[in-house]
């Protein structure tokens, strides 16, 4: 699942402006995260902060 942020705060506390996608699995573990540069297909927005966990 792909879902769109404004910024992601990581747990050392770094935080990236977005927007920002993010790709999960299906138990919602992390796999992978971009800056979003343009429209992208299938991502759906969320909006606010994801906290990486």
């Amino acid at each position: 699942m792909k879902t769109g942020w404004n910024r992601i705060v990581f747990p050392d506390g770094t935080v990236v402006e977005g927007p920002v996608v993010v790709v999960l699995d299906d138990a919602g573990v992390l796999l992978s995260w971009h800056v979003l540069a343009g429209e992208e297909a299938m991502v759906e927005w969320r909006g606010g902060t994801f906290w990486v966990k």
